[in-house]
């Protein structure tokens, strides 16, 4: 539905910050049936979520009972339909697990920057079942980064630089991410495992006006008092 799409004041945080935030969406049922489900058990994790063919159409994914009511949330869909359109493209998806009670940390760098493609972007969703306290060192990320483009090994010296943030927050967030905004995962100082859920999504279309346009009138574009967004929008 339209009402789901994002806001265009949405968009340009997107554009500009190159991530999105959407604190507690994912009910803490789904949040414990995830866990029940790919992490409370012996097995390696990714050894049970479904193995899909990358360069499927996100439509044609079978993503099982559990995957499928987090990524069809309204509001994740909507987003997703917004920065990448009706029916993207599946790259890939994993749970990384951050073993408690570590020093290690992971390099900063910048995801596929071997992708030739240029007029276009990914973006990937950063799911996290359970509650990320500060000491579990969540994934550190530089906002606006993603406008600069790197080699992925480019950046790993630097761990720590001005302006990151790093993940803290509450079960049932997802963050999604601007395929080239660097990042990295931190050491898990806690007594707990940490767990993120990512998946990867292309567009298999054109990313223009994606999202609900629809608070874009010429009334709020004289408003804005700049003369490059004076005219018709509908025209650009």
């Amino acid at each position: 539905m339209k009402n789901n799409l994002l806001k265009s004041d949405e968009m340009a945080k997107f554009v500009s910050d190159g991530f999105l935030v959407f604190e507690s969406v994912i009910p803490e049922k789904i949040n414990n049936l995830f866990i029940k489900e790919f992490i409370n058990n012996k097995s390696d994790a990714n050894t049970l979520i479904p193995n899909i063919q990358p360069g499927l159409h996100l439509n044609d994914c079978n993503f099982g009972k559990i995957l499928s009511i987090v990524l069809n949330h309204p509001k994740i869909n909507g987003a997703i339909k917004s920065l990448v359109g009706d029916n993207p493209i599946f790259d890939h998806h994993h749970i990384h697990i951050a073993k408690p009670n570590s020093s290690t940390s992971q390099h900063n760098h910048q995801d596929s920057t071997i992708d030739p493609r240029e007029n276009v972007f990914d973006i990937q969703l950063l799911y996290f079942p359970h509650e990320v306290k500060d000491n579990m060192g969540g994934t550190r990320y530089i906002p606006g980064t993603h406008l600069r483009r790197v080699h992925e090994s480019q950046i790993a010296r630097y761990q720590n630089m001005k302006g990151q943030k790093r993940v803290t927050c509450r079960s049932g967030t997802i963050f999604i991410f601007h395929h080239g905004i660097w990042h990295g995962a931190g050491s898990n100082q806690s007594s707990i495992e940490r767990v993120i859920y990512k998946i990867r999504l292309q567009p298999a279309e054109k990313q223009v006006k994606l999202w609900d346009t629809s608070d874009i009138n010429q009334e709020r574009v004289k408003n804005w008092n700049r003369p490059i967004f004076h005219g018709n929008p509908d025209k650009n």
